[in-house]
């Protein structure tokens, strides 16, 4: 569970909240935080390859306009103005966020049983 966790948490769409949002979740998921974080950690650059994505995801399901940018212009306003990017990014952030829920509401239950099974068969050649 807690490589899981880790995995979700490193795709959150809000820059530099990753571990953060690692520590919230393995607190939530009763796991275990130095796995959750070091997964996390390990996983980060895929928060950038999803960060668009999941903008999409959000905002086809809200049925609204799309959102123009590019991940380099969004880590440019996110580093030049951090609490100004808000008044920018804000509502676009949202749609990420729920981009995110509804792709791992699916993805994450796909991962963990084959995940699990692996790490128990790992276990048991060990011992």
């Amino acid at each position: 569970m807690a490589v899981i966790v880790g995995l979700v948490s490193s795709t959150w769409p809000q820059i530099g909240t990753n571990p953060i949002m690692a520590l919230i979740l393995s607190w939530s998921f009763k796991c275990n935080k130095a796995i959750t974080s070091g997964i996390s950690l390990v996983f980060t650059p895929f928060q950038y390859a999803l960060m668009i994505p999941f903008l999409r995801v959000g905002e086809t399901i809200l049925g609204v306009e799309h959102f123009e940018t590019t991940v380099p212009d969004i880590i440019r306003i996110v580093f030049t103005d951090p609490i100004g990017s808000f008044a920018i990014l804000g509502i676009p952030l949202l749609h990420a966020i729920l981009g995110w829920i509804s792709a791992w509401a699916l993805v994450g239950p796909a991962l963990f049983f084959p995940t699990r099974l692996l790490m128990r068969r790992i276990s048991n050649r060990v011992s």
